[in-house]
């Protein structure tokens, strides 16, 4: 799944998903030589519905739509 993503970042200061769970559920991908922790899709759309934004609430339905279409967490 994640080669279907771009390469773009977000960054969080208040996360509803506690640290830990983050981390334990993160995913990794390769970024110049290095293993890159990302947040699993799950995460992400309970992270994203915690905004309220608008651009946040269309990309939870296109997240869904991707773990509904059975690609990997």
């Amino acid at each position: 799944m994640l080669d279907q993503m771009k390469y773009v970042s977000d960054v969080l200061i208040d996360s509803p998903v506690p640290y830990q769970n983050l981390k334990d559920h993160a995913l990794y991908f390769e970024l110049n030589d290095e293993k890159v922790p990302v947040v699993s899709v799950r995460y992400l759309i309970e992270m994203k519905l915690h905004t309220e934004r608008a651009q946040d609430i269309a990309d939870v339905r296109h997240l869904r739509s991707i773990l509904k279409d059975g690609k990997k967490d």
